[in-house]
């Protein structure tokens, strides 16, 4: 594993504020305000990896110099909990699109397939930010990543709030390129985190999101993995 390429996010702020996510007496509510406040905080330390260039800007009293971002940024949120990522996120950075990836793990083969996605074919000029709370396996980010290669993307961010070891280890195996930001948790081994857990605190909790995406989303069905 490339550790350059992990970047662990920590702030008293932030711990203060996953601790009461982690929490068994977080009701929904709580839960889905406490979110957005912490996808605020992590949105800084996210913009710090996009690249600028330096451009002339006329203001009211002549032309000075300035910086504009050099690629566009564009969000894909995993169905349906990375949803509670992206309206917060859209809100603070130059966001130019938001792709959803709706990715399952297959209950027979247990491997990660892809049942709704809204991708453009050519997004090569975009830097990519994929959006899930939970990383487990991994399988799921590397299923994203593979698919929006398949459009072209060049350039990745991953964006998780649980991780594990096995998990990251595994994406930075298949794409070793590809950042990885992620808070400080306890970093379980997937044997010791059971798909029905995962799942469990996706349902309870994270796939709380707007009521007017949730008419939207209702009918899709997805499972952290």
């Amino acid at each position: 594993m490339d550790i350059q390429k992990l970047h662990v996010i920590q702030h008293p702020v932030i711990e203060h504020y996953l601790m009461i996510m982690r929490s068994k007496k977080t009701d929904s509510e709580t839960f889905r305000r406490t979110m957005k406040k912490l996808t605020a905080l992590v949105s800084y330390p996210l913009s710090e990896f996009l690249e600028t260039m330096s451009v002339d800007v006329e203001t009211p009293l002549g032309f000075a110099k300035g910086v504009a971002l050099k690629k566009e940024i564009a969000i894909f949120p995993i169905l349906r909990s990375g949803i509670l990522f992206s309206d917060t996120i859209a809100d603070l950075l130059p966001i130019s699109f938001i792709g959803l990836l709706g990715i399952r793990r297959n209950r027979d083969s247990l491997l990660p397939e892809i049942y709704y996605s809204n991708i453009p074919d050519d997004i090569g000029h975009y830097t990519c930010v994929i959006l899930d709370p939970m990383l487990a396996t991994g399988r799921i980010i590397c299923k994203s990543i593979e698919i929006l290669k398949a459009c072209n993307a060049k350039e990745f961010i991953v964006l998780s709030l649980v991780a594990t070891q096995d998990g990251i280890d595994n994406i930075l195996s298949q794409y070793p390129d590809i950042d990885i930001m992620v808070l400080p948790v306890l970093w379980w081994s997937n044997s010791h985190i059971q798909p029905t857990q995962m799942e469990q605190y996706s349902s309870s909790k994270s796939v709380f999101i707007s009521e007017s995406a949730c008419h939207s989303f209702y009918v899709l069905n997805d499972t952290i993995l």
